[in-house]
């Protein structure tokens, strides 16, 4: 997750940020001057949507991790 992010380019950041934002790809083609069809494009190179989808995993694993981090320090 971490290189995929690292390799975003920064016009892939500025659309996921406003995708992020709740702003539609048509809204944001306007406020960056470019076609829908651009944004579409920045999106899908950006890996957006695989790293939406590997979003909750990642959070339970964090959680726990934390859970069981928790627990040892109880424990000991």
């Amino acid at each position: 997750m971490l290189l995929l992010r690292q390799r975003r380019s920064p016009e892939g950041w500025a659309a996921v940020d406003l995708l992020r934002g709740g702003l539609s790809q048509v809204d944001i083609a306007a406020r960056l001057g470019i076609t829908p069809a651009a944004v579409s494009q920045r999106i899908k190179s950006s890996l957006w949507r695989v790293e939406e989808a590997a979003h909750p995993a990642l959070v339970r694993l964090v959680e726990d991790l934390e859970q069981t981090s928790t627990e040892t320090d109880t424990a000991g």
